[in-house]
């Protein structure tokens, strides 16, 4: 938040409890809070070229001193919008970018109020390539911002409070509160950089207030009360349906030891939240039917018998409560569930079509809506909660249902069904279910798009396409503020914590089919501080089958064509978190423009100096780059790329002056063709007594050197780090700490170098600890051409004959390249072949008269004839490539004739292959008289 006439900021009046500051309203000057992606205000809002995206922002007026104006200027050079005022809680404009892909803009917000005081704040956004992933981070964006509208304000006993009213107060409440929080939004965080904190704040302190106290006792399966207190909690309107709703809400805080500030005294009020789900755990425990069909299950009210839609809530608060609080859910439960209600209300007969794996309503077969979809994923969500792995025939069997209805779900807007089946994917045990199969039929149940090739569109395509102009959903059996809430779950990464975010930059995105392209995931972060990312997978066509591993990986494709490619990423949760994100590379026809590589994210460290830019990754497919234009002053970007030129860039100076923040840089680059690209990367300066400004600089160790017999080579992706080693390093600062390498050098063999290896590679592994700290090591990596092979062109003149004789008799001299399994024979360039004396007496003969030719067959394996030991070997299955010279010419023009009998000449066989690649072969010949 930037204040632009008061210089202090000062609360009035709060009280904390649980960890929340809880405000009153009242302060000593305007306050203008704009929402900030993720509750990062370093995070950039996304959006699409072409897109409209909503800028969203809070005031704080006050007390006494109305709003006057307000006013958006969007940072593009469009101008400033003014707004309406009358609310202070919604100062929006929606407002259409266009721009280059990672172009920054920084739009501000400015209030006036009738005081004179003058407040603003910014408001970050990014460009980003259009498709599916900028569309879903901006519903997610548009959608939380309507639940923020809608949330209807009140005050509980002094505490400030909030909720939300659509259908059930309670399950309104909770879904919104969950909504937030697992996009960053927690009670924990600061209201001046996030208006989303006071909601969720507000929001918490409402909910424990729809919490009733249940007495429980012994039930005929076991005893229900973990904590021998006596009683359980719930909510007492739905309370089946809303109480697992209400738990996920709480366990979302991931607060277990906070307290709650209202609600009952004594059982709710001052207790620990984890307290608080163990009791309403407890009521659930206690609440299971306990006999007949409908054993094991639960329905509308507790003890009476069961339907899998009211069931699931019930598992999704269990699982939410045991994995993430620490909580008890009684393995008599779980067994009741599993070995009674669960197989009562399913079907399985293991042929993988029709009714198989289905689970129904309140019985086998019983379809209240839509196929079964609805209870479906329901029962599947009952399987992980009872520890049932995602490898279980019942539960293949149920996606396998799932797969053959899935249209029934996502064309008849059943957004409570894609929600049970969200939390049973993603739940899914030892790890999260991406892909939902049948028999030929398989697709990504979350990113699947028609307009892919997919033959179906999985939740995400579904709900960007169902969002409605004012950022809400509606299903239909829930609508607004449920709907708006349980979609932008469905489109987060996880259910109920916040997850990993996975981010993919592919460098670069044009160029040649074999030619390199380099993929990282560095950029990729944990929207929990508290957990790491700790796997980084590709799929380089998006086809379901992972292909690589590692933060930067290398690939090439070998036909022209526009590929997908996917960076999943996984966490160290117990059981993992993951997200996944998509980049897209074309492969095509030259020409090609240049790829501008800025670097970073760059953190800098004071006492760690100079502060470099480096933009040496920058490239060219078919050219070189000419000239580096960087842009860095003034913050906000102007744009101009005049502030300086070269590859590297010292800024030490001019964002030392700027001091601790996150800055946008931007890097210009033009090649020999005037074809210029742009990208654009972040700075973040940190302050120097930063945890991570006081860690040891790190230390690098390569991998060992890699030796092995050369298959494929490079294109074939044999020297990718996956197989020839990873470089691993010690420091203790890890702000952004990357590992990055770089082929500084690659000696390939040539074709006239028969026995040295293939290709000798210097790999620089370098690490950047994120705090200014840098070192590199070098591996080397080897390609031998396999024992007794030749991976080299030789020359063979008259094959299976030694010694190679050129007599009086002869006609013709067969000069034969032998095909080898590096180089194929059949593509040399007949046109561009001639041979002469190595000694430069005589004429050289070309393809013509008096050399014809090829002759494309297998007449030999290679051999280096009597340049090596003379042999004469058999053919070995690869085609060679024979010329014939007339041997009366070849004695005449070489001035061979006037030679003693048994000279040895050597001869020079040259050409190039179809790629346009030279070689340069000998072999010896022996003149006879």
């Amino acid at each position: 938040m930037k204040l632009v006439q008061a210089k202090v900021v000062r609360r009035v009046l709060g009280c904390a409890v649980g960890g929340m500051v809880l405000s009153a309203s009242g302060w000593a000057q305007l306050r203008v809070v704009t929402v900030p992606w993720q509750g990062d205000p370093n995070q950039p809002h996304q959006v699409a070229s072409g897109q409209a995206l909503m800028l969203q922002g809070t005031a704080v007026p006050v007390a006494g001193c109305g709003l006057v104006s307000a006013t958006w200027d969007p940072g593009d050079g469009s101008g400033p919008v003014n707004v309406p005022a009358g609310n202070a809680r919604v100062l929006e404009l929606s407002h259409v970018y266009t721009g280059s892909v990672n172009q920054p803009f920084v739009a501000t917000l400015t209030v006036t109020d009738s005081c004179g005081n003058v407040s603003s704040d910014t408001f970050r956004v990014v460009i980003q390539n259009a498709g599916l992933d900028v569309d879903v981070n901006r519903a997610i964006d548009h959608g939380l911002w309507n639940l923020h509208k809608r949330q209807i304000l009140g005050n509980i006993g002094g505490v400030p409070s909030g909720y939300w009213s659509t259908q059930n107060v309670a399950a309104a409440t909770s879904s919104a509160l969950q909504a937030l929080q697992v996009h960053g939004h927690f009670a924990s965080g600061d209201p001046n950089e996030n208006p989303y904190v006071e909601d969720v704040q507000r929001g918490l302190a409402h909910l424990f207030t729809t919490l009733s106290v249940l007495p429980i006792a012994v039930q005929p399966a076991g005893d229900p009360d973990t904590n021998g207190n006596g009683y359980g909690l719930y909510t007492t309107s739905d309370p089946i349906y809303v109480t697992g709703q209400i738990v996920d809400a709480i366990v979302a805080t991931q607060t277990p030891n906070a307290v709650a500030p209202t609600g009952v005294s004594p059982e709710v009020q001052g207790r620990t939240y984890h307290d608080i789900v163990q009791d309403m755990i407890d009521a659930y425990a206690w609440g299971q039917t306990d006999s007949g069909t409908q054993r094991g299950g639960w329905r509308y009210g507790f003890n009476s018998d069961a339907d899998n839609s009211a069931a699931q809530w019930m598992a999704i608060g269990g699982i939410a409560a045991e994995r993430y609080f620490g909580a008890t859910v009684p393995t008599w439960v779980k067994q009741e569930n599993e070995a009674y209600w669960l197989p009562y209300s399913s079907f399985r007969d293991g042929s993988f079509s029709g009714y198989d794996g289905h689970f129904g309503y309140v019985y086998a077969y019983y379809n209240v809506d839509i196929a079964m979809m609805n209870t479906t994923p329901s029962g599947i969500v009952q399987l992980v909660m009872n520890g049932v792995p995602s490898s279980d025939p019942r539960f293949t069997a149920a996606v396998g249902y799932m797969a053959r209805n899935w249209n029934t779900l996502v064309l008849n807007n059943r957004i409570y069904g894609m929600f049970a089946t969200a939390k049973a994917m993603r739940l899914a045990q030892p790890a999260p279910v991406q892909t939902m199969t049948s028999g030929g039929l398989s697709f990504d149940w979350y990113r699947a798009q028609v307009s892919q090739g997919d033959p179906v569109d999985g939740l995400a395509r579904r709900l960007v396409t169902l969002q409605q102009g004012d950022g809400s959903w509606d299903g239909y059996w829930v609508v607004d503020d449920i709907a708006t809430a349980w979609s932008a779950i469905i489109l987060s990464s996880t259910i109920v914590t916040p997850g990993p975010v996975a981010v993919a930059h592919a460098s670069p995105t044009q160029t040649a089919a074999t030619f390199p392209v380099n993929f990282t995931g560095v950029s990729s972060y944990h929207l929990d501080p508290a957990r790491a990312i700790i796997n980084y997978e590709w799929d380089y066509e998006s086809d379901g089958s992972w292909d690589a591993t590692g933060v930067n990986v290398v690939h090439s494709y070998p036909t022209l064509g526009t590929y997908n490619v996917t960076l999943r990423v996984t966490d160290d949760s117990n059981p993992p978190l993951q997200a996944t994100t998509q980049v897209t590379v074309n492969i095509t026809p030259p020409p090609f423009p240049p790829d501008s590589e800025p670097g970073g994210p760059y953190t800098f460290c004071p006492q760690v100096t100079p502060w470099l830019l480096d933009g040496s990754r920058s490239s060219d497919p078919d050219g070189s780059i000419v000239l580096y234009e960087w842009d860095y002053s003034p913050q906000p970007l102007d744009l101009s790329f005049n502030d300086a030129t070269g590859v590297s860039v010292d800024v030490t100076s001019f964002f030392m002056q700027l001091g601790p923040g996150v800055y946008n840089v931007g890097l210009r680059v033009w090649d020999d063709l005037g074809n210029p690209n742009t990208d654009f990367t972040t700075v973040r300066v940190l302050p120097a007594g930063d945890p991570n400004c006081q860690q040891p600089p790190p230390t690098i160790a390569c991998p060992p050197d890699f030796v092995e017999v050369w298959n494929g080579g490079i294109n074939a992706g044999q020297t990718v780090p996956a197989r020839t080693g990873t470089a691993t390093y010690t420091g203790g600062c890890t702000q952004n700490a990357t590992v990055t390498y770089q082929d500084v050098n690659v000696v390939p063999n040539t074709p006239q170098n028969p026995g040295a290896p293939e290709v000798v590679i210097t790999r620089r592994w370098t690490v950047d600890d994120g705090c200014g700290g840098v070192d590199s090591c070098d591996q080397t990596i080897t390609l031998l051409s396999p024992a007794g092979q030749i991976g080299s062109l030789t020359l063979n003149v008259q094959p299976q004959t030694c010694a190679n004789e050129l007599t009086p008799a002869m006609s013709l001299v067969k000069l034969t390249i032998p095909g080898t399994w590096v180089h194929d024979a059949t593509r040399i360039d007949p046109t561009s072949v001639e041979v002469h004396r190595a000694d430069g007496v005589g004429k050289s003969l070309r393809r013509g008269a008096y050399m014809t030719g090829p002759s494309l067959a297998d007449v030999t394996a290679p051999y280096y004839g009597e340049l090596g030991p003379c042999v004469t070997r058999n053919p070995e299955g690869r085609q060679d490539f024979t010329m014939f010279v007339n041997a009366r010419a070849m004695r005449s023009l070489m001035k061979l004739g006037n030679l003693a009998d048994g000279t040895k000449v050597r001869l020079v066989f040259s050409g190039k292959f179809i790629t346009g690649e030279p070689f340069v072969v000998e072999d010896v010949l022996t003149v006879r008289r």
